[in-house]
């Protein structure tokens, strides 16, 4: 009678032991597929921030190569007018001028508050995907070393022009100032003044190197819109996966 009683309580704690050990089992389980969910979630949450912050890229380098396209006609024809001395109106010259020492040297910076946002808190591993991770930081290192490349390849045209033609000065909405106009109404013995400062300057020589700095925007610009469109692209597709 004792070694049945002993065997049956003892069957019972197994039994007892084995339901404790599924329900640990499950409760585990559970928690393990929720933090998932919860990590699913935080990354496409962080995909689609990427995503946005490269469609403000992608704009900024459209406008960029519109704006540097324009800065490399008024070179031209500063270049054209300043070989032939053959100048119809000063004042629209100038304007050429301030023009061409526009745009380039002056570009946006990537909007990397996402990307540095992923670095800064460790949770770059949240996306789950090798290969988009390598995506995303060769972007992000190629913008920053483009722009070092851009900055490395400026000239002193723009510096020459800030000492030869004065700007006029217009405060925008959001505060930020503008100076791609040149002074109006400028009395006709300044002008003759500005024209004759331009001739003894080294404006001649600064337009051709400027207008090559153009060209380098340019290329380094246009690569960088492509690599923005793949990675954005790659996202959306990744982002379908994690639905």
């Amino acid at each position: 009678m004792l070694w049945r009683k002993f065997k049956l309580e003892w069957t019972y704690a197994i039994g007892e032991l084995a339901i404790v050990t599924v329900g640990v089992l499950i409760a585990l389980a559970v928690d393990q597929w929720n933090s998932s969910r919860l990590e699913g979630v935080e990354e496409a949450a962080y995909v689609s921030r990427l995503m946005s912050d490269i469609d403000e890229d992608i704009r900024n380098l459209e406008y960029q190569i519109d704006a540097v396209e324009q800065k490399q006609d008024s070179l031209a024809r500063v270049a054209d007018q300043l070989r032939s001395g053959l100048i119809s109106n000063h004042v629209e010259f100038f304007q050429d001028v301030v023009i061409g020492a526009n745009y380039g040297w002056n570009q946006e910076a990537a909007h990397r508050a996402t990307y540095d946002d992923l670095l800064g808190s460790g949770n770059f591993g949240l996306i789950n995907d090798h290969r988009i991770r390598i995506l995303i930081s060769g972007y992000y290192d190629d913008l920053e070393g483009g722009g070092n490349r851009i900055e490395e390849r400026e000239t002193e045209y723009p510096n020459l022009t800030y000492k030869l033609i004065p700007r006029a000065t217009t405060a925008k909405d959001d505060g930020v100032i503008w100076e791609r106009s040149v002074e109006p109404n400028l009395p006709p013995d300044r002008v003759e003044r500005i024209y004759q400062n331009i001739l003894d300057s080294d404006l001649e020589t600064l337009t051709t190197a400027e207008a090559n700095f153009g060209k380098f925007v340019t290329a380094i610009t246009l690569s960088q819109l492509e690599k923005a469109k793949t990675l954005r692209a790659s996202l959306d597709s990744y982002l379908g996966t994690l639905d």
